[in-house]
């Protein structure tokens, strides 16, 4: 062993005796406190890993619009409802029709029964079918018709006339009844038939039937 080995051997046993001593002079306290404030290690970060929720695929919703409450089915197309004003409106106009229609039934009935043509004259249309058992037939006009049925009625007195059976749909809604006339020793039977039509805003007498 070289001298210099011989020196850094000494020196080093001389380090670790030094140390020892130390170590020795220090309190439990103090070896606590230093092993307290060495660093820890921060564990390493571990991310949390969220389980995989599964979504519905998003449906094709129409947006719904007020008013509009029904859809068809497999389209998701809202369909338009009437509204209750609309509703109201046609029902009140099928009833205003259907009085307009009854008034004019009337009418005719009540002359007819009285052989008063000027009680239903007005509602004439602008030209009127005649069929009369008896007495003539064919297209007149409203002036025309009115004397036809005046002298048909002088010379076929009506004692009894009501209508049995009104009709007030359709187009052309139309009343039948049935008539007796005086004739010699005793009475003939006959029916009443008279049709209207639409003409602008009234109805009209368009068809009048005696046979």
């Amino acid at each position: 062993m070289t001298f210099v080995t011989k020196i850094l051997v000494a020196l080093l046993i001389g380090g670790l005796f030094q140390a020892r001593a130390q170590e020795r002079s220090e309190t439990p306290k103090e070896r606590e406190k230093k092993a307290t404030e060495a660093p820890r290690a921060a564990p390493p970060s571990q991310e949390r890993q969220q389980p995989a929720v599964s979504r519905p695929p998003a449906r094709d919703v129409a947006p719904r619009i007020a008013g509009e409450s029904s859809t068809r089915l497999g389209t998701g197309v809202p369909l338009r409802e009437p509204s209750s004003n609309e509703g109201l409106r046609s029902s009140r106009l099928g009833a205003a029709q259907g009085e307009e229609i009854r008034r004019v039934f009337l009418s005719v009935q009540d002359g007819l029964a009285d052989a008063s043509i000027g009680r239903f004259s007005p509602h004439f249309g602008s030209h009127i079918s005649l069929a009369l058992r008896g007495g003539e037939s064919g297209t007149y006009s409203a002036n025309q018709a009115y004397y036809v049925l005046e002298s048909y009625l002088r010379s076929h007195k009506l004692v009894e006339f009501s209508f049995e059976t009104v009709s007030e749909s359709g187009a052309n809604p139309y009343a039948t009844g049935g008539a007796g006339f005086a004739a010699k020793g005793g009475r003939e039977s006959a029916q009443v038939y008279v049709a209207l039509s639409r003409a602008g805003e009234r109805w009209v007498i368009t068809q009048i039937n005696i046979y």
